[in-house]
Parts: structure tokens; sequence; C-alpha cells
């Protein structure tokens, strides 16, 4: 299937999509004064938020290969921001004074 053909050229467009949205996102939140935790959250919402948009936009223009583009993003980004939250949720538990933000 074209599918599985292009994942090796859409996995890492898709990686670097998301770490560029994702730091955007964290540079946002610092610009606007966000504290750890907020600064997180809009890491993860600026790169979320990017698939819905494109995946929107692609099918209403009838690109299927941007729609295809936009899948492979999101297979993409689901385990790194399932093990990035998982992280930063593990970092709340840690007791004050122990590297806590």
């Amino acid at each position: 299937p074209a599918f599985v053909e292009g994942l090796p050229v859409a996995v890492p467009l898709a990686a670097v999509f998301i770490a560029c949205s994702a730091l955007v996102g964290g540079g946002v939140a610092h610009a606007l004064g966000g504290d750890f935790r907020e600064r997180v959250a809009m890491s993860i919402e600026f790169a979320t938020r990017n698939v819905a948009i494109a995946n929107m936009r692609a099918l209403s223009q009838g690109r299927l290969g941007f729609a295809t583009f936009a899948t492979t993003y999101f297979l993409t980004e689901l385990p790194v921001m399932v093990v990035a939250v998982a992280f930063f949720r593990w970092i709340g538990t840690r007791p004050a004074g122990r590297g806590r933000a």
C-alpha cells in the first residue's frame, strides 16, 4: 500500500514537525510568563492541534496525500505525547526538593 511505502519519509518529517510545534508552544508559554506546567501543556497542545487542522484542510480540498501525512503525523505523535505526559506526571509526583519544578 502507498501509505506503508511512504512511512520512511513521512515519519521523520512528522517527528520534526512535532518537535518544532512543541518548541514553539513552549516558547509562546514562556514568553507569556507561564510556569513549567503551563509551558508543558502549551507544548503538547501546539503539537496536537496542528494535526486536526492539517487533516481538515487536506480532506476539504481533496488532497489525500496530505491527509495521509496528517494521519502519519498523528500516529507518530501519539506515542511521543503519551510518554511526555507520563514523564511530566511522574515529575509531579516526586517529593518537593528533588528537582520538582
